[in-house]
């Protein structure tokens, strides 16, 4: 990949760690990389604030993977040219990626909080947003996720889907805002957050925010939250798979 680092653009008095991103060799990127190939010296587990644009016809997939280095807290700004392409994924298990039924974070008494930024402003014409995150929470583990799709130009597309499975005292708070500019034509914006829970304590808040001011737009939102279905983990037994792993299996299946 090619990454540029732009000389005496305005971005860069206002927001000290700018990347821009003008070629890719390949389409799935990790986020840690593109950071420690462009910024020297960054201490990715202070708290983070990134601006990343991406360059326009650019078609690029970027896995999150900041908790690997223990960055709990990060500010992500990324802004996306026309035609550019954008698919962000950001997937969470514990903070000590531990799996679901792990005794060690079932048992903690200390709130491990992730702070989660996202803005994704869509720029230029055409430009599309994919965005999803999955996180699978136990014990006292907390993500605070705040994210804003703002359309700026006509015939922009974005998607943030928000997958979440609770349990113990585990917490989601999540708050998503779509923003669409006056003016402007063929705009498709959706939000989707789903919620499994499975803890007697654990928590899931989420607030839609729509700020439109357009009238030719495609706007949805919508939450849902469940349980996991007994019939389901009773096949899954009645076919010789113990209790906890049929549901680590439902659990995975449907983060996934």
């Amino acid at each position: 990949m090619k990454f540029r680092l732009p000389i005496n653009n305005k971005l860069t008095l206002s927001y000290s760690n700018y990347i821009y991103v003008d070629s890719i060799v390949d389409r799935e990127n990790s986020l840690k990389d593109i950071i420690l190939k462009n910024i020297k010296d960054f201490n990715l587990k202070k708290d983070l604030r990134l601006k990343l644009e991406i360059a326009p016809n650019v078609d690029i997939k970027i896995i999150d993977d900041l908790l690997e280095v223990g960055s709990i807290s990060s500010d992500l700004d990324i802004i996306l040219n026309e035609n550019s392409k954008l698919e962000y994924v950001f997937k969470t298990d514990c903070l000590h990626d531990c799996s679901y039924f792990c005794n060690k974070c079932l048992k903690s008494e200390l709130d491990n909080k992730i702070n989660k930024n996202i803005k994704v402003t869509l720029d230029g014409q055409n430009a599309v947003a994919d965005i999803k995150i999955s996180y699978n929470g136990a014990g006292t583990n907390i993500l605070n996720l705040e994210t804003i799709q703002e359309h700026v130009s006509s015939g922009t597309k974005s998607n943030l889907v928000v997958k979440s499975a609770l349990s113990q005292f585990a917490k989601l708070l999540s708050k998503n805002t779509i923003k669409i500019n006056k003016d402007l034509k063929k705009i498709e914006s959706l939000q989707d957050t789903k919620s499994l829970m499975f803890g007697c304590f654990s928590v899931a808040i989420c607030s839609p925010i729509l700020e439109v001011e357009s009238q030719d737009v495609v706007c949805k939102h919508g939450a849902a939250f469940s349980r996991i279905d007994e019939n389901q983990l009773f096949y899954m037994q009645s076919r010789g798979i113990d209790y906890c792993k049929a549901k680590e299996l439902l659990i995975n299946s449907f983060l996934h």
